[in-house]
């Protein structure tokens, strides 16, 4: 990362420090955690007084007040930064240090690798066993189970065919690219080339638009942690919009109220004209 903008709260107690940089805002308070905010889940800025402000955030909202020293200052410094990288993140141009963070990959470097083993790929062994003990019973009822139970393998086996994962599905995940292997197939991008993704709500597949082609990838309970979250980043770099405060508004020192003694006199400054006879 480049510069950083730092602000400090005034005052002895607890002050909290506010770091501005390429990848987002960086809230910290001692003792305690420092939280980071990216870029892509700011939403926008909102006044809430002259001196006061709240950044909107995918979670919550984060107070801004005069504690910070000139509140007009900090706010636009964030907005010019947030505005920014969300143009360049949505046009391709997300750091790679930034993924690898979202990744969890230490120092940029490495790899998150996600295994996940589909249902059917598992169950087929156990399946073909209980076949064949239930066609050795030789009853009907035997061959009855055995049947149905055949064709919900079946079921199961065309549905996992047509989704396009059957078996194994490697996904290698680096902040550069990204790798899904399935038997007979492999698969690599760059993230800069995922124009749309949508990840679906129980977290269990997310489908990839990349160069005009969809690409579903399932998320299984091996891949729930660092992958799943870094997708749900990127989807917010490709469907966020920031939303800019404008201007401060006046402080209620600049604001004068107006009594009925001070109220020009509406029949003041108007004069008749009249037609000479």
């Amino acid at each position: 990362m480049a510069s950083e903008d730092v602000f400090r709260e005034r005052g002895w107690w607890r002050p909290r420090t506010l770091v501005l940089d390429d990848g987002g805002m960086l809230l910290s308070r001692w003792p305690g955690r420092a939280r980071r905010i990216w870029w892509s889940e700011v939403r926008g800025v909102e006044w809430l007084g002259a001196d006061r402000a709240v950044v909107r955030t995918a979670r919550d909202g984060v107070d801004l007040n005069e504690r910070y020293g000139d509140v007009a200052e900090v706010v636009a410094r964030l907005e010019a930064r947030a505005r920014d990288a969300q143009e360049a993140w949505s046009a391709g141009q997300l750091p790679s240090e930034v993924m690898a963070e979202w990744l969890g990959l230490r120092d940029g470097f490495g790899m998150h690798a996600c295994v996940t083993v589909e249902w059917p790929a598992v169950w087929s062994g156990a399946v073909v066993v209980l076949l064949f003990f239930l066609l050795q019973a030789r009853s009907p009822l035997g061959i009855t189970l055995a049947c149905l139970l055949a064709a919900l393998w079946g079921l199961a086996l065309d549905r996992s065919r047509r989704r396009g994962w059957p078996g194994t599905v490697t996904v290698l995940a680096t902040g550069e690219d990204l790798t899904v292997t399935r038997p007979g197939d492999r698969f690599q991008c760059r993230w800069s080339e995922v124009s749309d993704l949508a990840i679906s709500t129980n977290g269990d597949e997310a489908i990839l638009e990349v160069n005009g082609r969809r690409v579903t990838i399932p998320l299984g309970r091996f891949s729930r942690s660092r992958l799943l979250y870094a997708m749900r980043c990127y989807r917010a770099v490709l469907h966020g919009r920031f939303a800019a405060a404008g201007i401060a508004p006046p402080p209620d020192s600049a604001l004068s109220r107006m009594t009925e003694a001070d109220a020009p006199d509406a029949s003041r400054g108007l004069s008749r004209i009249e037609e000479d006879a």
